[in-house]
Parts: structure tokens; C-alpha cells; sequence
């Protein structure tokens, strides 16, 4: 019978054992490192996406696309300001004085100083209960939630804007991915911890102020004191170390702030904004163009006379603003020493039309000879008037400029107008129907012609009867000498305005509108309006379309993003008024403004 051997059992070794050991230990401290590693990407990209929370609350969603275009949203859209702090995104709130009094007139923590408090609600009524304008008007409180103005623009606090699980009161209520908590807060919020702002002077506040929920949360005009960076809005997380850097990094690290600083002001280093100027802000300097159709009014814009009431002038200035003329033997008494005249020649000395017969553009064209001739036309004082520059040529009776007394623009061989600078330079801008011979002037209406009467007083033009004129179907001034633009005994240009055209016994029919333009936006949770600069557009109630530019007084000027409303008004010819033009425009009309992106011509 065999035996089986016995089966020998062999442990490990000590140094097996050992080995076995600190291989368990490497494996899992390396699984500790990547878990850490992997928890402080988690931390990093979660506070990037409540940064872009953040930017989103303030602009809107760029993801969101109406009509092609990124909808008008958010905070900005609704105040026409930045917040002042964070808080401002998740509540409305209002400034009390020290005894707990309303103050209604400061709409924002940063203008509400102690000894004031700014006070957060849950609602936008300073009762802190009524949910609708209707009751917090009830309860005599104020309202600073959704309204609307006369433009029909809605306005007020709409949010919230950012949507938190806790209450807005706790100090983490909105903290970046590495868990830091509201701190505290200094007078000078440039300042981020409490030694460094008793340091350098200012005051640390308690806990309960810190409406930042830990972020530093400033305009970059507040940390350096330039007119250029306001409306620049800083927001910074301080890392994973939780203190504010005071250097520009190199390296990547955790312990970093984000965004990470790449610029400083002394000793306070700072990031790029999250939030630039040129996201939430549109400059209008260059002005706003609009696309007009304007009022036809038949008559207009001239002071008319009839050469048989010259006569009726016996003083010297009385008969040369009608475009007459006179003998003045005693020229100390200032009267006429003979019968004061009218006639075709010292109509035109003065820059009038005579005897003017007005055809459109079409009826122009049909006539043989007709030519449809816009251009700039000067009187002697308007031409030599300051800020013209202009010589009078007083044998062609015309306006004469060089490239450096041209006061708009020269295009080599002439001083070139539009129908803007024209009238805004003393000018009258003619649209009319010229006939360069006798011919063709006094072709008959049954021949092709407009039946006038060649006129040889320098310039010679085509004159017209009334008779005349009713048969070729044309507009007649009803007056043998019209003047647009001057009283021509004053040693200033005087433009004609309906009182002293009446002054002087003429007759006065008026298409020449005084305009401007008013831009309402809102302007820190109210609807305001600028007017554009004090010089007012002239145009030509004339029937036509009419692109025009309105120019605004300061620069720069920037209006906030969102849906604003722009329109027309009459100027008075010192202010602009509130008065829309033309007379059956009942409203503004509605335009957004979207940063980035430049405002089209507008229709009115």
C-alpha cells in the first residue's frame, strides 16, 4: 500500500508581505488623487457654469433667437443699468433712511449710502407682500416691478433672474463651485477681505451686507476711477483657496481665481470682465438716420409781395424786404425819397423767385426743354453768413465757394449739398423745372411747353402769370416776388418766420418744418429720453421721401440694450418740443437695440 507524501503549505515571506502592502497602498493613493482631481474639475467647471449663469441673468440667453436676431433679455433689458451686486438678480429691493423710512427717489444699493439701508423683498413692492402694481398701489406702497410709459416701453425689476433652491438671506445662496461664502464687505468694494480694507482706510461691514454670496462682484470704473471702463462688470471666484490672488499667474492651478487675473491696477489685480461695455451698451454718437415721407403741403415757405403793393412802402427797409427798390436822397431818415418798385430785376438783387410757376418732376420731364434741377440756392446775405463762407458774385447773382470755404463737401470743382445741409447752412434747396431758352420756355401747353415768358434779368428764367400757370397745370407761389430766406435791409441774415413776414405786410405760407428726434431707453429702472442736438432739421413739406441724419450734442453717447423707442418730434427752434410729426402720429415707434450691431435706417 503506497503512501501519500504530505502536501507541504508555504506562506508568504515578510518581505512579500511588505511589498504586497505598499503596492495596495500606491494603487489606492493614486485612486485618491485622481478622485481629488476629478472633484476639483467638477468644482472648477461648475463655477464657470454659474459665471455663465451670472452673464446670462444680466444680458439674456444668446441662445435664444427671435426673428434671427438674439432676444432682448435680462436684467440689463429691464433696468437699463448693471446690478450693483448679486443679490439684485434674485431679489428687487429698496433704500430705507435710519428711521425705516421709504426713500423712492434711489433705485439702486450704490446710491443708497449710510445711514440708509437697502432692503431686499420677495416681491417688487416695498410692503414686501402685494404681488401686483394694482395692490401695492392699494396699500400705498411702491412699485418697482413691470410697468409701462407713454412710449409704450415696459419697464421695472422682472425677475428673478438668476433661480436659487435656499433663501436669497442665506450666505451661500449663490456660491461658486468651491463652496465660498459671503465674507463680509468693505466700504470700498475694490477691497475683498477685512485687513486689507482696514488697511487701507475703509470699513469692514458685517456679514449680513454681503450681497455677493462670496464672488468679487465691482465695476471695473470703481477699481480704476477711468470713464472709459464704466459699465466694465467684473465678477471673480477666488479659487479654491479661497483668497483673492495679488499676482498674475503662469501656471494653471486650482488655486487660482477665475477668470484668472491678466491685469492690475496698483496693487489689486483683476480679470477681463465677464460683462464688457460694448455687450449691454450702444453708442449713438454718429447719430440716427431716419427715412421720412414727408407732408405734401401745396404752398409754402416764402414770403410773397405783389409788385403793385410796393408803393405802399415808404420805408427804405420795408421796400427792399419786399424785394423792391427805391431812391434814398436822405439815407439818414431811412425812407423812400420816390415810389418804391418791384420788379423782376430787384426781385432776383434780393434772391427772389419771380413770378414762379412750380411743376413736379413728371410734368418737368414731359415739357420739351424741361429740365428737373435740385440744387442749393443762396440770397447776397446768406451766402456771406457766418459759418457759410460763401462770395456773392454779384453778376451772375450766385454763391460762390472755394474747397476751403465749402462748408460741407467738395468734390474737386464744387461745394456739394444735400437737402440737409443746405437748409442747416442759410441755404433754400430748390427743386424746380428749368428752361435754358426762350424757345422752350415759351413753347405753348398744346406744343409740349409750359406757356411761360422768357425773362432776361440775370439769371434769366422762365416767369409765369397766374393765368399762365393754372393752364400748364403747375403751382404758382400767388405773388410776383417769393423769398425763401432773408430780409435783405438787415445787415444779419434774418430768416423769414411767419411774424415778421406779417411784420412786413407780405404774405406767408409755410412748408419748412423745424424737426428732431427723441430716443427713449430706460435709465435705471425709469424710461428717460435724449433729444438730438439743438440745431434743428429743416425739410420741405413737399410730398417726397426723405433720408435724414439727426446728430446728438454730446460724445459719447450710449443707450442700453433692449426695446426702445425713437420718434419725431417739432423743434420751436430753441427746444425740442413734445409734439410728434407729423400731426396724426400718435406714438413713438418701437425699436431693440442690440449690442454689436448697428441700428438700420429707420422708417417713419
Amino acid at each position: 500500500m503506497n503512501k501519500t507524501s504530505p502536501t507541504l503549505v508555504q506562506g508568504f515571506t515578510l518581505i512579500e508581505m511588505t511589498v504586497v502592502l505598499l503596492l495596495i497602498t500606491l494603487l489606492a493613493s493614486v485612486a485618491i488623487r485622481e478622485t481629488n482631481s476629478l472633484s476639483f474639475q467638477v468644482r472648477y467647471e461648475q463655477t464657470q457654469e454659474r459665471l455663465e449663469r451670472i452673464r446670462e441673468a444680466i444680458l439674456g440667453n444668446p441662445r435664444q433667437i427671435i426673428n434671427g436676431q438674439q432676444a432682448v433679455s435680462g436684467f440689463v433689458a429691464d433696468m437699463g443699468r448693471l446690478p450693483d451686486e448679486l443679490r439684485e438678480l434674485l431679489q428687487p429691493g429698496f433704500c430705507y433712511d435710519s428711521g425705516g423710512t421709504l426713500l423712492p427717489t434711489i433705485k439702486r444699493p450704490s446710491a443708497c449710502t449710510s445711514p440708509s439701508v437697502w432692503t431686499y423683498k420677495q416681491v417688487p413692492c416695498s410692503d414686501g407682500i402685494s404681488n401686483t402694481e394694482t395692490l401695492c398701489s392699494e396699500a400705498a406702497a411702491t412699485w418697482i416691478g413691470r410697468n409701462s410709459d407713454s412710449p409704450g416701453l415696459s419697464w421695472g425689476w422682472q425677475g428673478p433672474y438668476l433661480n436659487v433652491s435656499g433663501n436669497p438671506d442665506d450666505k451661500d445662496a449663490f456660491v461658486d463651485g468651491w463652496g465660498r461664502v459671503a465674507q463680509g464687505k468693505c466700504t470700498n468694494i475694490v477691497y475683498t477681505d477685512e485687513t486689507t480694507c482696514t488697511a487701507n482706510g475703509a470699513t469692514w461691514t458685517l456679514l449680513s451686507n454681503d450681497n455677493n454670496y462670496g464672488w468679487w462682484f465691482i465695476d471695473l470704473f470703481n477699481l480704476t476711477n477711468n470713464a472709459s471702463d464704466s459699465g466694465n462688470l467684473i465678477v471673480q471666484s477666488f479659487g479654491k483657496n479661497h483668497q483673492k490672488d495679488n499676482s498674475i499667474p503662469t501656471t494653471g492651478d486650482y488655486e487660482n481665481d477665475y477668470p484668472s487675473n491678466n491685469k492690475s491696477n496698483g496693487a489689486v489685480f483683476y480679470p477681463n470682465p465677464i460683462v464688457r461695455q460694448q455687450d449691454w451698451q450702444i453708442d449713438i454718437s454718429n447719430g440716427i438716420t431716419i427715412n421720412l415721407l414727408k407732408p405734401y403741403q401745396s404752398l409754402g415757405g416764402f414770403c410773397g409781395f405783389l409788385a403793385s403793393q410796393a408803393s405802399s412802402f415808404t420805408a427804405l427797409a420795408d421796400c427792399k424786404n419786399a424785394g423792391g427798390s427805391c431812391t434814398d436822397t436822405s439815407p439818414n431818415d431811412g425812407n423812400c425819397d420816390s415810389i418804391c418798385a418791384i420788379s423782376s430785376s430787384t426781385c432776383k438783387d434780393l434772391g427772389g423767385k419771380w413770378q414762379s410757376c412750380f411743376f413736379t418732376s413728371d410734368q418737368c420731364n414731359s415739357f420739351t426743354g424741361g429740365t428737373w434741377q435740385e440744387s442749393c440756392e443762396f440770397t447776397p446775405s446768406s451766402c456771406v453768413a457766418p459759418g457759410v463762407g460763401g462770395t456773392w458774385n454779384t453778376t451772375d447773382r450766385v454763391c460762390n465757394f472755394t474747397s476751403a470755404t465749402c462748408p460741407t463737401t467738395w468734390d474737386g470743382s464744387k461745394c456739394v449739398f444735400t437737402e440737409n445741409t443746405c437748409f442747416n447752412n442759410h441755404g433754400t434747396w430748390q427743386k424746380q423745372c428749368k428752361f435754358s431758352n426762350q424757345t422752350d420756355c415759351e413753347r405753348i401747353v398744346a406744343d409740349g411747353g409750359p406757356g411761360g415768358t422768357w425773362n432776361m434779368d440775370n439769371p434769366a428764367s422762365c416767369s409765369f402769370t397766374l393765368a399762365q400757370c393754372n393752364t400748364a397745370n403747375g403751382l404758382t407761389k400767388g405773388k410776383d416776388c417769393n423769398i425763401t430766406n432773408e430780409e435783405g435791409a438787415s445787415s444779419t441774415i434774418t430768416r423769414y418766420s411767419q411774424q415778421n413776414c406779417n411784420i412786413s405786410s407780405g404774405t406767408w405760407t409755410s412748408n419748412i418744418k423745424q424737426l428732431c428726434l427723441r430716443v427713449f431707453y430706460r435709465n435705471n429702472g425709469t424710461i428717460t429720453s435724449i433729444p438730438s442736438n439743438s440745431k434743428p432739421v429743416l425739410i420741405e413739406e413737399n410730398g417726397s421721401s426723405q433720408t435724414i441724419h439727426f446728430n446728438f450734442a454730446s460724445n459719447p453717447i450710449f443707450i442700453p440694450a433692449g426695446q426702445n423707442a425713437i420718434g419725431i418730434y417739432e423743434h420751436d427752434g430753441t427746444n425740442c418740443t413734445s409734439t410728434l410729426y407729423p400731426a396724426d402720429r400718435q406714438n413713438p415707434i418701437q425699436v431693440d437695440f442690440h449690442p454689436r450691431i448697428d441700428l438700420p435706417v429707420i422708417n417713419w
